[in-house]
């Protein structure tokens, strides 16, 4: 079973995510969280494989949380999701935190 954690602010994501992964036998998600920092808290707790969280949050934002996550949760695997309009803007920004960070991060574009 693979283990997920979602982060977003907007409730209506954090549920259509987790109906959409549930409809996957081999996927559970196991915790949701409202922005960076409970994001955080929860990882560190539940040390799910995959934490998949909006760019784009209150308190802390993805990419610091994913710096962080490096001490916390080394082997959680990272997906970024954002609604950017400006792709060239969303993709500089995981870059940037790439090179700050050894995580491995994913990014997925929607518009």
């Amino acid at each position: 079973m693979i283990t997920i954690v979602t982060a977003d602010d907007q409730p209506a994501i954090r549920e259509g995510l987790r109906m959409r992964l549930g409809l996957e036998a081999d996927r559970q998600v196991i915790c949701e969280a409202r922005d960076g920092k409970e994001a955080l808290d929860i990882v560190s707790r539940l040390r799910p494989d995959i934490i998949i969280m909006d760019m784009e949050m209150p308190a802390m934002d993805s990419l610091a949380a994913t710096k962080a996550l490096q001490s916390l949760a080394s082997d959680t695997q990272v997906v970024i999701l954002t609604i950017h309009a400006m792709k060239q803007h969303a993709a500089r920004r995981v870059r940037q935190a790439r090179r700050d960070s050894s995580q491995n991060t994913r990014m997925i574009l929607f518009y």
